[in-house]
């Protein structure tokens, strides 16, 4: 049967995440060898990926807002076509300074793509798809953070910028595809809510009826940058292998999460809802982060990367639909926050890591097993108590520019102080 048109362009829409994660992850096995060519030290490697990080948490919300107001594809273009200049400047730095402006300034951009990209397929779903096509979304972006670093250690041997100079072209390509093949979805913008700050919103969702979901995906995010920073020194030290066995880690894990975004958690989100998903993924991220700190031998270690993925791909996608549904400034803002969150935790993660790792090289990975508990606990509680919260407040799409139907653009209802009621969804 033929895909609708919105069905298509949600699949081109994972094209362009696809690629977009590819280019992201192409500079990870030639970006330290370039930090050592520049005569830097490890604390700019450093800068370099927790400024990159803070930058897209202060502005993920700012560009999901920007999408709010202007829409959908003109700020994901704008975030493509600054993650490819940002990688040109890149290739171009002389000394470390310059690389790590360019590295900011592609922070700054590009986190408009991921906000407006999620907000995108929300737009662009009904609420029962919303769950799987975040899932695909996040298959795709799992995808092709996979096939990343190994075409950035194939094209290493054209020389170290190389990765810079393809992944530019990379992001350029696919700024054009969604410039040519992606039309404006119909936003459904909250009518009569208050415009707030970024910062504000941030403030907001922290105190939010739905504030949990925020904070497991800062909780999801941070152990799993705690893996990611330490997962190739401590499997080194460990059980030996070198770069070999870390190689292998990253791919088995990289493969794990887009086939489990693809195959079980749309399904699982059907067949038994958002709330026992997320449950059952923060179980099996706690049960395999303690056994990674555990594993007498290599191939259980492996296992337990596979369960730590799995765990991220059950919980990221549901929290993202569950989030969507509850947008209360715009599907933009929304989006960009979690975002944010999701951010916050690549910042904190890599650094607290570090930090412990230095007791013991499993300590992360047992911090992240208990964090991954303590986080069932509190959900199995806050969790059911967002059932009574309605599932997306009242919403008008954008006016039409002609033809629009009776009632469409209809103000929700707002409290005197301006800030919107939500009511029941008929949709």
């Amino acid at each position: 049967m033929a895909l609708s048109l919105r069905a298509r362009e949600l699949y081109i829409l994972y094209i362009v995440l696809f690629f977009t994660m590819a280019g992201f992850g192409i500079i990870f096995p030639v970006l330290p060898l370039v930090v050592l060519e520049l005569d830097a030290s490890s604390l700019h490697m450093g800068l370099l990926v927790t400024l990159y990080a803070l930058c897209q948490f202060l502005f993920a919300p700012f560009w999901g807002a920007l999408s709010d107001r202007y829409g959908r594809k003109v700020v994901m273009i704008i975030g493509l076509f600054g993650f490819s200049i940002s990688f040109f400047l890149m290739g171009l730095a002389t000394n470390i300074w310059a690389l790590i402006g360019a590295r900011v300034l592609g922070g700054l951009l590009s986190a408009a793509t991921l906000p407006t990209a999620q907000a995108y397929a929300a737009d662009s779903s009904s609420l029962e798809e919303r769950g799987p096509a975040m899932a695909r979304l996040g298959a795709a972006m799992g995808a092709g953070f996979m096939i990343g670093p190994a075409l950035g250690g194939a094209l290493s041997v054209f020389g170290l910028r190389a990765a810079f100079f393809v992944t530019a072209a990379l992001s350029l390509l696919t700024a054009v595809l969604a410039l040519i093949a992606m039309t404006e979805p119909p936003r459904r913008t909250v009518q009569g809510g208050r415009r707030l700050s970024s910062i504000a919103a941030l403030r907001y969702a922290s105190g939010s009826s739905h504030a949990i979901l925020f904070w497991l995906a800062f909780i999801i995010t941070f152990c799993q940058s705690e893996l990611f920073s330490m997962m190739g020194l401590y499997l080194a030290e460990r059980f030996g292998g070198g770069g070999v066995l870390a190689g292998a880690a990253f791919t088995v894990n990289g493969l794990a999460a887009p086939l489990a975004q693809g195959l079980i958690v749309g399904w699982s989100m059907r067949q038994y809802g958002e709330e026992r998903t997320i449950l059952a993924g923060l179980v099996v991220g706690a049960v395999s982060f303690a056994a990674l700190g555990l594993a007498p031998h290599v191939g259980l270690a492996l296992v337990a990367v596979i369960g730590t993925s799995a765990a991220l791909s059950l919980v990221r996608p549901t929290i993202a639909s569950s989030v969507s549904r509850r947008a209360t400034f715009g599907q933009g803002m929304t989006m960009g926050i979690q975002a944010a969150f999701d951010s916050l935790g690549r910042v904190v993660g890599p650094l607290v890591a570090g930090a412990i790792y230095t007791w013991r090289p499993e300590v992360p990975f047992f911090v992240a097993s208990v964090i991954y508990l303590a986080a069932f606990l509190i959900a199995r509680r806050q969790l059911p108590k967002l059932a009574t919260v309605p599932s997306e407040p009242a919403v008008a799409p954008e006016p039409a520019e002609s033809g629009q139907a009776p009632g469409q653009g209809k103000r929700a209802g707002a409290t005197a102080s301006g800030a919107c009621v939500p009511a029941r969804s008929h949709r």
